[in-house]
């Protein structure tokens, strides 16, 4: 099977899922067992750098994934593969991914005043990365066995910090935080904490 013309490499494509950049060809051929093997290219994202093998075929219906492209208020982006689990299903990957957007909501959702200027680690956009490292925060154990009772929090280990990150972050109790968001309302500090 010859390169069609629309997949030489280093061509642009236009998609369903964005302009692409075809960066190889590797043709389809007849398996020993009577089926095809379909052409396949490796191709860039114009838009995020993400680099994918799929199969030609796949192309034009726009059956392939970017997963750098952002879905989650603007910044997140799920990062692989992956597969998040419905709603409703007592997973831990769906609670880590509720924990991972509802900062994220936190941050660029449009709060106002109180998360105004609050931003989350640009190595926290992407779930996967999240869903690897969030079990090295202080206090993850806790929510891990009981996510009700505490929440993930920037402030307590750096006053005024406006970062959610690995290094800024730990998971506290629901009344501390609580407790602490009161007292910076009313007296602008959590020193007496």
């Amino acid at each position: 099977m010859a390169t069609t013309k629309k997949y030489i490499p280093d061509s642009i494509v236009d998609t369903p899922k964005g302009k692409i950049r075809i960066l190889s060809y590797k043709p389809g051929k007849r398996l020993k067992n009577g089926k095809t093997q379909h052409p396949r290219v490796a191709i860039e994202f114009l838009k995020t750098g993400t680099v994918i093998s799929v199969q030609t075929t796949n192309i034009a219906t726009g059956r392939f994934h970017d997963y750098r492209e952002p879905t989650v208020y603007g910044v997140g982006y799920i990062g692989s593969s992956i597969v998040i689990p419905a709603r409703g299903k007592n997973s831990i990957m769906r609670r880590v991914y509720d924990l991972w957007a509802n900062m994220l909501k936190r941050a660029y959702g449009g709060y106002g005043t109180s998360y105004s200027g609050v931003k989350v680690d640009p190595r926290w956009h992407n779930f996967t990365h999240f869903l690897n490292t969030i079990q090295n925060v202080q206090g993850y154990s806790e929510w891990e066995k009981c996510e009700d009772n505490y929440v993930l929090d920037k402030d307590l280990k750096e006053y005024g910090n406006k970062v959610y990150s690995l290094d800024t972050c730990m998971f506290i109790k629901a009344s501390d935080n609580v407790r602490e968001s009161l007292l910076r309302r009313w007296h602008g500090n959590s020193d007496s904490m």
